[in-house]
C-alpha cells in the first residue's frame, strides 16, 4: 500500500494537482439534484471534502457534478458501487475525474519559455476554448457532458447560424483543464462531423 500511495503522490506532483486519484465526475444528473443530496449518497464510501455542482447563468445545475473525498480507496469504491446505479430516476456515469497538467510556467522541465504557442494547438493559452464543425443539432447538454469531465466550466455559449456548421465556446475556470479538453476532444467525431477544438483567440 505505501508504494502506490507513494506512486499516486509522484501522479499528483506530476500533475500538478493534488487531486488526483480522489476526485470523481458524476455525469448524467437530473437537474433538481443538489450537492447536499449527493454528499449523502455519497458519504457512504468514506469522508468527502467536497461537493461541486456546476451551474449555468440561471443558477440552475449542468447536470454533473465532482466529489472529492480524502481517500482515493473511498473514492473508487464509489466509482465501483455508483457507476451506471440511477439517482433521482436516472441513470449516472460516475469515474474517478482526470487529473490536470501542471501550468507551463510552473515547470515540467525543458519549457522555460512558458507560453510559446507551439504546443498548443493554435491560439494562445487561456480558459476559453472554441469548438468548430459541430452537428447544427448539437445541444447543451452535450457539450456539458463531453467538456464538464475535464474540470470546473464557468460558460458554454453554443452558436446554431443559419448555415451549417454549429460552433461553441467552452470557458473552464482553470487553464489547465482547457488544454487537457483540447488535447483529448480536437478531431473527435460528433455524429458524422470530426471536432475542431483550440483556443479560443476572442478573449471576451
Amino acid at each position: 500500500r505505501s508504494a502506490a500511495s507513494e506512486g499516486d503522490r509522484e501522479k499528483a506532483k506530476r500533475f500538478g494537482d493534488d487531486c488526483y486519484g480522489r476526485k470523481l465526475y458524476v455525469g448524467n444528473l437530473d437537474f433538481r439534484t443538489d450537492s447536499e443530496y449527493l454528499r449523502d449518497k455519497f458519504r457512504k464510501y468514506g469522508p468527502i471534502i467536497d461537493v461541486f455542482v456546476p451551474q449555468d447563468g440561471r443558477g440552475e445545475s449542468r447536470g454533473f457534478a465532482f466529489i472529492t473525498f480524502e481517500d482515493k480507496r473511498d473514492a473508487q469504491d464509489a466509482v465501483d458501487a455508483m457507476h451506471d446505479s440511477r439517482l433521482d430516476g436516472r441513470k449516472i456515469t460516475c469515474n474517478i475525474a482526470r487529473p490536470r497538467p501542471p501550468l507551463r510556467d510552473g515547470g515540467r522541465g525543458g519549457g522555460g519559455g512558458g507560453r510559446r504557442g507551439s504546443r498548443s494547438p493554435r491560439g494562445a493559452p487561456s480558459c476559453k476554448i472554441y469548438i468548430g464543425n459541430l452537428p447544427m443539432d448539437t445541444q447543451e447538454g452535450e457539450l456539458e457532458d463531453i467538456f464538464g469531465k475535464f474540470g470546473r466550466i464557468t460558460r458554454i455559449d453554443l452558436k446554431t447560424p443559419s448555415r451549417p456548421p454549429a460552433y461553441a465556446f467552452v470557458e473552464f475556470e482553470d487553464e489547465r483543464d482547457a488544454e487537457d479538453a483540447i488535447k483529448d476532444t480536437n478531431g473527435m467525431k460528433l455524429g458524422r462531423e470530426r471536432l475542431r477544438v483550440e483556443f479560443s483567440r476572442s478573449r471576451r
